[in-house]
């Protein structure tokens, strides 16, 4: 007698109860209370369940005594529309909805009696918006579709990650925005083996009150031994001037800080144009100097000059405050540029080529009778802005008559010039030309940039990892 045929039977029939009631249990866990489940519905053989479709699209807002920007939601049963057929039970996905009655009725007063108090009610209404569960990353789009009043005033959001400027461009009172922040505590709690450093993370806000005629760009946090924790704002002047203000955070909020922009170098500041970028504690400005100009209107204003007059700055922090970093961001990318120059000087036209994506650019530089010529010792690097997507922009200034402009970028992984240009003098270069790092600097820097690259190389050939070579 075999007992394997009974064995398989069993086990079969286990696995289907167990199937079968695992079914049951999915089943019930969708259905509400006071709904037979539709496995408990007799049906044909041949029946076929439809499934209902669910309207996906946003819901309206719906008003909100609390004006908190609470959750509403609806959940429908839609039985099965086909005869002699059972629906079976859908659950329509939750919206959330950031509608705030109390938001909109003060966005209703304001328009109708445009004031500083009434305005004001609009901020703290937004402070509760921003305060309910999932506001506090809230973009403007979805906060000016939740407020169908709010919009015409065309929300935006300044958002650094560490801090969040709400404004108001269409406004009146546009001077007036809200800053959004989370601030940390830490508090020593127990004793001895039991003692542990509990953290603790509030929201908080701030109503700000700017020069009318500031336009707010960028924020930014950074921290020091001395003066901790410091809120940095850069923006445009009605006449296109960079416009840079600091904070320090007390326990009444952000005060002005004026010491701050003392250390910042004096030529950042005058009459210049362009944005500020943080890189950690350190600062970034990408500055052209301004233009006096005309309008139609006879009115002199300051613009500021084109893209490729932008220059790039790398301002470091030190416990003496900001100073100018006598060097380029992107180093590493100027030796290519720095390769480049050396073959001209050494007549390696098939080096130059090598470093070129268009082998005829090489002639621009030759044009100024710089081939076979060392570089004056007074040469400097200045690093240019341009987007990221496009690489990298250098400029060297004081090698003769002209100066020359690189474009660099990576060509299937290998850096490799793009184009070349060439560019009169720049008074403003040669007025602030002392700050930048001199040509031979990067004579050391090109010749670490081959021996670790040799390095590398013998590595490979010999089958073992390089190691790490730090750079200084």
């Amino acid at each position: 007698m075999k007992i394997v045929p009974f064995v398989s039977l069993f086990l079969a029939f286990t696995f289907s109860l167990c199937a079968s009631a695992e079914d049951e249990k999915h089943v019930l866990s969708v259905v509400p209370m006071g709904v037979k489940p539709a496995s408990s519905v007799a049906k044909p053989a041949n029946a076929v369940t439809p499934v209902n479709k669910v309207d996906s699209s946003a819901a309206k807002p719906a008003a909100n005594p609390a004006g908190n920007g609470t959750t509403s939601s609806s959940s429908e049963l839609s039985p099965g529309d086909a005869p002699g057929t059972e629906g079976t039970a859908v659950v329509a996905p939750t919206v959330k909805s950031y509608y705030s009655a109390a938001l909109d009725q003060a966005v209703r007063q304001y328009k109708s009696a445009p004031s500083d108090g009434t305005y004001g009610a609009v901020i703290n209404a937004l402070k509760t918006v921003l305060a309910s569960p999932g506001g506090a990353r809230l973009s403007p789009a979805i906060l000016g579709k939740d407020n169908p009043y709010l919009s015409d005033f065309k929300p935006r959001v300044v958002d650094s990650g560490a801090v969040r400027l709400w404004s108001f461009p269409k406004a009146p009172e546009r001077a007036h925005i809200l800053l959004q922040w989370f601030d940390s505590h830490q508090q020593i709690v127990g004793a001895g083996r039991h003692k542990r450093v509990v953290t603790t993370t509030a929201l908080r806000f701030q109503d700000f009150q700017l020069p009318s005629q500031i336009n707010v760009k960028d924020a930014g946090i950074v921290s020091s031994k001395d003066a901790g924790k410091s809120l940095v704002l850069a923006g445009d002047n009605e006449d296109g001037s960079l416009w840079v203000s600091a904070y320090k955070l007390t326990e009444a909020g952000w005060q002005a800080n004026p010491a701050f922009l003392s250390t910042l170098p004096a030529f950042l500041q005058n009459n210049v144009s362009g944005r500020l970028g943080f890189r950690g504690n350190d600062l970034v400005f990408n500055v052209g100097k301004m233009l006096l100009t005309t309008d139609s209107n006879g009115v002199k204003r300051w613009l500021p000059e084109a893209e490729s007059a932008n220059y790039r700055f790398l301002v470091k922090q030190t416990e003496s405050g900001y100073v100018l970093h006598p060097s380029v961001p992107n180093e590493e990318a100027f030796v290519t540029v720095h390769d480049f120059m050396r073959a001209l000087q050494q007549s390696r036209g098939d080096i130059m080529k090598s470093l070129l994506v268009d082998p005829h650019l090489a002639s621009i530089p030759r044009y100024l009778g710089l081939q076979g010529k060392s570089l004056d010792s007074s040469a400097r690097v200045v690093e240019m802005s341009l987007p990221p997507a496009r690489g990298q922009r250098f400029r060297l200034i004081n090698i003769g008559k002209d100066d020359l402009i690189f474009d660099v970028a990576k060509v299937k992984g290998v850096p490799q010039i793009k184009a070349i240009f060439v560019a009169q003098p720049d008074p403003f270069l040669q007025e602030i030309g002392k700050n930048f790092p001199l040509y031979s600097h990067f004579d050391q820097v090109a010749s670490e940039k081959k021996e670790a690259d040799a390095a590398a190389a013998s590595a490979a050939a010999a089958g073992t990892p390089p190691k790490a070579i730090k750079r200084k």
